[in-house]
């Protein structure tokens, strides 16, 4: 939950997350973040933010893309970079 409410303090409501397929069919999740941010997760399409789990093994961010330091712990938070 202490993810949730970071990820919700740090992004505008009604903000569309692109996520991983395991986290589309995370339904708590799902829950939580629309409950509690106003927020919402897209699998098939690209936005200006990305949600994954920690665990995931890339290391690279996705080109256009930064990290953002949250210090959340399950999950990561990237933000499109603007240029």
């Amino acid at each position: 939950m202490e993810d949730i409410y970071r990820i919700s303090a740090s992004i505008p409501k009604g903000t569309i997350l692109a996520a991983t397929k395991d986290l589309c069919y995370d339904w708590s999740l799902i829950a939580y973040l629309y409950r509690i941010g106003y927020l919402s997760l897209d699998c098939t399409n690209d936005h200006d933010y990305i949600l994954s789990e920690i665990h995931n093994h890339d290391t690279l961010a996705p080109q256009g893309y930064e990290y953002l330091d949250l210090e959340l712990i399950k999950y990561r938070l990237l933000k499109r970079v603007q240029f």
